[in-house]
């Protein structure tokens, strides 16, 4: 097999977590710090020069200051939030790589929904492989974890993707995880 890290790059989605971001994503995420960060010290620079009078102060300009520092806030947690979810994933992914082998895998819908007129469907699958010569399902989602009034378990908008197709997976026995792999689709057989 690969390199654990070209590996890494090849995994799409986990059966139990969702969508593992890596590539331009990770970039966005990056991105978008920056840019928040960059709107909250715009806003303290220009707070700073209108309390030394060498800018003009006026309500419409304080209004729009408390915006941007609450905008950029909110988009560094929403990124910091994404970034440290992907995080745990990826050590969570680097350790199942132990044992884990490329498989075939076919995969089938149990459930989706749309959600506030989302283009992409949230999707529960159900994914079926041959592995040590028994044959073995596993649905998305974690057994741990109930459904909540915002999230319901297993239901990912990326598996709405691999929805019903036959697909590469990496499936580690040891850890009973299931990866998608992304560019591994294969035609509807």
């Amino acid at each position: 097999m690969k390199s654990d890290k070209n590996i890494l790059k090849s995994v799409h989605a986990s059966l139990q977590h969702g969508q593992y971001f890596s590539g331009l994503w990770l970039a966005v995420f990056y991105f978008l710090i920056v840019m928040d960060v960059g709107m909250i010290l715009l806003a303290i620079i220009v707070s700073i020069l209108m309390s030394l009078g060498l800018e003009k102060y006026d309500n419409d300009s304080v209004v729009i200051l408390i915006a941007a520092s609450v905008i950029g806030a909110f988009g560094i947690i929403v990124a910091l939030y994404f970034l440290i979810k992907n995080n745990k994933l990826k050590k969570h992914i680097l350790l199942c790589l132990n044992d884990a082998v490329m498989l075939q895998a076919t995969t089938q819908v149990i459930d989706s929904f749309r959600t506030y007129g989302h283009p992409v469907a949230e999707t529960k699958l159900m994914v079926e492989f041959f592995y040590d010569g028994k044959i073995i399902r596993r649905e998305s989602g974690d057994k741990t974890k109930k459904d909540h009034w915002y999230k319901r378990n297993g239901y990912f908008k990326i598996l709405s993707k691999y929805a019903n197709r036959t697909v590469y997976i990496l499936y580690s026995p040891s850890y009973d995880q299931v990866f998608i792999l992304k560019n591994k689709l294969l035609p509807n057989t």
